[in-house]
């Protein structure tokens, strides 16, 4: 089990990708100090298994709604991008193991 979020992204690529060794996935986290806290946050896109830029490599501001404040710059999704994530779904569904598992199956693990 995951103890951090750092290791739960690093358990889910790897699991996305297929691989069950413990190797190290390269993700660029953005940082935050939030309650004498660090925590990093991937802000790239997740397509096909793996975080990326998007293209172009536009950001945008994420917006904390009780201040107003810039949390962090993340990346801002093109129609091309959209297109990959979208291609990338579909074939993960229908030569994956997600498409194999029944739908209410599936809605309970998206449940959790």
């Amino acid at each position: 089990m995951a103890t951090t979020f750092r290791d739960f992204i690093q358990l889910l690529v790897r699991k996305l990708r297929g691989d069950d060794e413990e190797s190290k996935c390269v993700i660029d986290y953005v940082e935050k100090a939030v309650n004498k806290l660090t925590l990093q946050m991937p802000h790239q896109l997740f397509i096909g298994g793996a975080f990326v830029d998007a293209e172009g490599n536009k950001t945008y501001e994420t917006i904390n709604p009780t201040d107003g404040s810039a949390i962090c710059q993340v990346s801002l999704a093109q129609v091309s991008d959209v297109d990959k994530a979208v291609a990338a779904a579909k074939d993960a569904f229908e030569n994956g193991l997600w498409g194999k598992i029944s739908a209410r199956d599936r809605g309970r693990l998206l449940y959790r």
